[in-house]
């Protein structure tokens, strides 16, 4: 009996090991199954160029297999990835630059992967190489307004009106030099009460000439003669000198005078750096309705962007325009944001009227304002903010509750 009840007894126990073994086999073959599909999964995100999926599968194969060399590899690969492309769609390009490096120095990079990172360091490379083209266009207008030559300085900027701001974040910080730039250029050009169109040298003294003595040789009235039957050209209203389509390529020798041009183009020069209109869109504004805008808004001591708001009430793509630029490329980051308070610090120190140092910065993401945070160096418990908010303004703010407005950034 008692021999019975053991062998009961041995037999329930092996039930219950094999059973315990079958199931642990059990489950050690379907971890392996998930691991292997959240890698195969991955392989497949990665041959699609969906590289923020592939990460995903990555990591949840790493769960399964946490000390498995593949997953880890190919995780610590996408996540280098795409650590340089937010860095480059942020417009850091020097993060971005970083990234890809320690990316390209990996001795086994996936092979899916590879296409993916070389189309991203060409396109870095390609951003980098404009940035330094658009920072020397931008040190020219500089050089032409600190030299009092604002005329040259408005026809440097007329050729960068058209570059797409809006989809290269690389070159925020440049855009606001140039927003800056365009919008002193052109306050001291329609401070010069400017009338007429922008004319060669050539053309200007074709039509200051006096009519040429009758005494004079045969050199001097076929000069005169091919001066005439060029002084009818005819010069749109618009950014850029139209010339015949017979006329040589106008020369870029300092000789070249230019002269105003008319007012209501100043205003849409002005349109299109302040808010990031497109040149084609507010070229389409007639005339008498950009410069009727810019006369109400003077008499509401507005500036721009007053006339700006005017002029979307009839025309609803610039609000579309604007929206676009103040979403996009122009999106101040908190290095540009320090940056710009190092340049506006002397003058919000002497509203504080005490000497101040930057602390933090801070970033409200509800709003997309940047904070520049200051402090008394004498007296700490005074502090003040400069900031830069999304709508472009530059506001200054103390801890007394003092309140001014220091510039725009865009």
């Amino acid at each position: 009996m008692n021999r019975h009840r053991w062998l009961h007894r041995y037999a329930s126990v092996s039930l219950l090991l094999i059973a315990f073994v079958g199931l642990a086999a059990c489950r050690q073959q379907t971890k392996t199954t998930l691991y292997q599909q959240s890698l195969d999964q991955g392989a497949a995100a990665l041959a699609a160029n969906k590289i923020a999926q592939a990460q995903d599968h990555f990591e949840d194969a790493l769960k399964e297999a946490p000390r498995d060399q593949q997953a880890q590899r190919l995780l610590t690969q996408t996540n280098d990835y795409l650590a340089a492309q937010k860095a480059f769609n942020r417009g850091d390009l020097k993060q971005a630059a970083a990234k890809l490096a320690q990316l390209g120095n990996e001795q086994d990079l996936d092979t899916s992967l590879k296409t993916a990172f070389t189309e991203l360091r060409q396109a870095v490379q390609a951003a980098e190489k404009e940035t330094g083209t658009v920072a020397n266009q931008v040190a020219q207008v500089q050089q032409s307004y600190d030299d009092g030559d604002y005329q040259q300085a408005n026809l440097l900027l007329t050729q960068m009106d058209t570059i797409d701001w809006r989809n290269k974040a690389y070159l925020a910080q440049l855009h606001t030099q140039y927003s800056d730039l365009g919008r002193l250029v052109l306050q001291k050009l329609l401070a010069q009460n400017p009338s007429g169109t922008v004319v060669s040298a050539e053309k200007q003294a074709d039509q200051q000439a006096p009519q040429t003595d009758q005494s004079a040789d045969g050199d001097e009235q076929e000069a005169t003669a091919d001066t005439e039957s060029g002084a009818d050209t005819n010069v749109k209203s618009s950014d850029s000198t139209t010339a015949s389509p017979t006329d040589p390529p106008e020369s870029d020798d300092s000789s070249t005078a230019i002269t105003p041009q008319p007012t209501a183009t100043y205003y849409r020069q002005m349109l299109v750096r302040l808010m990031g209109y497109q040149v084609s869109t507010v070229a389409a504004i007639p005339d008498q309705i950009i410069t009727a805008a810019f006369v109400q808004a003077q008499s509401q001591t507005g500036d721009a962007r007053i006339a700006a708001t005017i002029l979307e009430a009839s025309y609803p793509q610039l609000v579309l325009e604007r929206q676009q630029h103040q979403n996009t490329g122009t999106q101040l980051t908190t290095a540009a944001a320090q940056q710009l308070a190092q340049k506006y610090w002397n003058q919000a120190d002497t509203l504080a009227q005490q000497d101040c140092e930057p602390k933090t910065t801070t970033v409200n993401e509800e709003t997309g304002t940047v904070t520049v945070h200051f402090a008394g160096i004498s007296e700490a418990n005074y502090t003040y903010t400069i900031d830069f908010t999304a709508s472009g303004q530059i506001n200054w703010q103390d801890s007394a509750g003092n309140l001014r407005v220091l510039g725009v950034w865009k």
